[in-house]
């Protein structure tokens, strides 16, 4: 979870400890702004899913096209709160579920619709 964290404070951490950075999910910088995620970044942390905290029809455009394009590009699962509402990320310490809560709702409301299922996390566990 990097905040509001842009390109300047990202490479700040790249060159303190970049091989410290690998993450199984990234909450994106600055709601998904220009500004952050650059591709050294998105290299170093490697994500397999990466969360948008933005709201819907935002007066800023979050998240910019290009970064949600850049997450896309490599291989990374996008979740946007703006579009899934909240995104839940569990993990007992092995095994990990990203799921969005507005699937689970629709599910408990009409059981026989097929909403997204979770999201496993296909790295071995360390």
């Amino acid at each position: 979870m990097v905040g509001d964290t842009e390109a300047v404070a990202e490479q700040d951490l790249l060159q303190a400890c970049a091989e410290c950075l690998d993450a199984d999910v990234l909450k994106a910088g600055h709601h998904g702004s220009r500004s952050s995620t650059t591709d050294a970044f998105l290299t170093a942390v490697s994500p397999e899913h990466a969360v948008l905290s933005c709201g819907l029809h935002n007066h800023f455009g979050f998240p910019h096209p290009e970064v949600v394009a850049r997450l896309e590009a490599a291989g990374v699962r996008v979740w946007r709160t703006d579009l899934e509402g909240a995104i839940i990320v569990r993990t007992d310490g092995e095994a990990l579920e990203v799921y969005s809560y507005e699937a689970r709702r629709q599910r408990a409301i009409s059981p026989r619709a097929d909403p997204p299922p979770a999201v496993p996390s296909t790295r071995p566990a360390p």
